[in-house]
């Protein structure tokens, strides 16, 4: 939906559908910082900021939200999770590469092929997250 470099690759009128015909479909959203700002309205500039961002997502879809962190400054990276069972954070130290193109959507082709059946996620994303989060 929005590039790492800050381009937009969905039309604007597009947004509209996704949220009314998509979201109501999904078991999970992924999106990384810019995507949940431009879903939400908000500046999403804390871990706060991204928890208050995947409440507004998951009342608006019913979909389990990680929101993806790569994008904050720091040495840190911090996923956060909303799912029925509440908040789950994800933290590593980030690795200092250029290489990181195509690490949010590496994330999802890791998780368990049942994933789907079972909106509890925080165990089935550990591993997943700790793989691809350390390079954002």
């Amino acid at each position: 939906m929005v590039a790492k470099g800050g381009a937009s690759l969905l039309a604007e009128e597009a947004l509209s559908c996704l949220k009314t015909q998509l979201f109501p479909q999904a078991t999970v959203l992924t999106p990384n910082l810019p995507e949940a700002e431009k879903l939400t309205g908000m500046s999403l500039l804390s871990v706060e900021d991204m928890r208050q961002a995947a409440r507004v997502l998951r009342e608006m879809s019913g979909a389990a939200v990680l929101v993806k962190g790569g994008h904050l400054s720091g040495d840190m990276l911090v996923d956060v999770l909303l799912d029925e069972d509440g908040f789950t954070e994800f933290s590593d130290t980030r690795i200092t590469t250029r290489h990181t193109h195509g690490t949010g959507c590496t994330l999802p082709a890791h998780w368990p092929p049942d994933w789907r059946r079972n909106s509890r996620c925080a165990g089935r994303l550990k591993t997943p997250v700790f793989m691809c989060g350390r390079l954002s």
